[in-house]
């Protein structure tokens, strides 16, 4: 959903700013419970503005939007890759992963991608106190993704680092652990394991693309007031 907020005056719009966080949150959550018949007809158009349009209220009260636009819609038959919007709305917890991980003890550092992987990057690095290199042509994009950001002239990569909602697992994993590494992928098939880069000494992180490398970008922080989403 693409949508905009028709707010009373400035003061609201200033008001609205620090809930940010809260919204998008609140939108992640109700967007899975959306059912494809909901969405049917002008009916179910107006009862799913009048729905946003409360719970919007709900969070930034006691400001008070007038009423909410919907700009774009996209449901699982209007995107390249229908698997794109399933994973969104319907996020499988990486648990079993987890549990794999756990019993073969292969990770020294781990932590989710809920927050996106700029983010999960430059914390697993900071506590570990070292740097990160990430292979820019080896993360993991959904096709249907890519194609989405560059039909609107943004970097797919810079997206999906820049991004959250991803449900993912960061780990590292040192090189002499290659044969706990093994059991896990025989243990657990899905998700596919896919290296994305190294941990290095030197404390900066950074993207390396076509051989050269710029600074790692920023990730998004709820409640951080420093970061937004692109």
């Amino acid at each position: 959903l693409k949508l905009t907020l028709e707010l009373p005056d400035e003061g609201a719009v200033d008001e609205l700013d620090p809930n940010m966080p809260r919204l998008q949150d609140m939108f992640q959550s109700f967007l899975r419970e959306l059912r494809p018949e909901d969405l049917a007809g002008s009916q179910g158009s107006y009862q799913l503005r009048m729905e946003i349009l409360r719970r919007v209220n709900m969070v930034i009260q006691p400001s008070k939007a007038n009423a909410v636009l919907i700009e774009e819609m996209l449901t699982t038959g209007d995107t390249p890759d229908a698997a794109c919007v399933t994973r969104l709305c319907r996020p499988e917890p990486r648990v079993r992963l987890g549990v794999a991980m756990a019993r073969n003890g292969v990770a020294r550092a781990a932590m989710d991608t809920s927050d996106g992987l700029g983010d999960a990057v430059r914390q697993l690095a900071a506590a570990s106190q070292c740097g990160a290199r990430v292979d820019a042509a080896a993360i993991p994009v959904e096709a249907g993704a890519a194609a989405w950001w560059l039909a609107r002239g943004v970097d797919h990569v810079e997206a999906a680092v820049r991004g959250g909602e991803d449900y993912e697992v960061l780990f590292a994993v040192p090189p002499r652990f290659g044969g706990r590494l093994r059991n896990v992928r025989r243990q657990v098939a899905t998700p596919a394991l896919t290296r994305i880069g190294v941990l290095t000494r030197e404390p900066e992180c950074w993207l390396q693309r076509d051989g050269t490398r710029t600074p790692w970008p920023e990730g998004f922080e709820h409640f951080g007031g420093a970061h937004e989403r692109p």
